[in-house]
């Protein structure tokens, strides 16, 4: 069966141990290799959170952590666990259960294509997006987001009598 290929190179602008990870998983997918593409794939997160400055600890803390000090969402954090959750099952032989299938014990082209999907649209969150942002405030000089204005105080209405 033929398989669409998502993503073919790592998105321009990640740290370089993000990017050496992310594209031995992309070769490893078009190795054939899906087990290879999900360990990668594993890796190339870890090596995120450690530039992100997630705190020590096992990657669940480390990507509540994240969430908890606003540098990802929650949607995000779910997108995240996907590499975690397919390199368990390549690297170890289980986690399957965590997909639904208590039996699986490695790793398909199905599983290295979608992990590849989420955690490429996580890196285009926490790097690519964020610099476009940033970019954009420092070239308009903004230092936060716009407020909006305040409305002005109403005199309260006196009732008819």
């Amino acid at each position: 069966a033929s398989h669409p290929q998502l993503v073919n190179k790592p998105p321009i602008g990640l740290p370089v141990e993000v990017q050496r990870a992310f594209s031995e998983a992309l070769i490893c997918r078009g190795a054939d290799a899906p087990n290879g593409s999900l360990l990668m794939s594993r890796r190339a997160l870890q090596e995120a959170l450690n530039d992100l400055k997630a705190p020590p600890g096992d990657l669940p803390r480390q990507l509540q952590a994240l969430v908890d000090s606003q540098t990802i969402t929650p949607m995000l954090r779910e997108f995240a666990d996907q590499a975690r959750i397919g390199g368990r099952i390549a690297g170890h032989g289980n986690g399957g259960r965590e997909w639904g299938d208590p039996s699986k014990i490695w790793g398909d082209r199905n599983d290295a294509d979608i992990v590849i999907e989420f955690l490429t649209r996580f890196l285009q969150y926490v790097y690519v997006m964020k610099k476009e942002i940033d970019d954009f405030k420092a070239a308009k000089k903004l230092s936060t987001p716009p407020s909006a204005p305040t409305p002005a105080p109403q005199s309260p209405t006196p009732e008819p009598a």
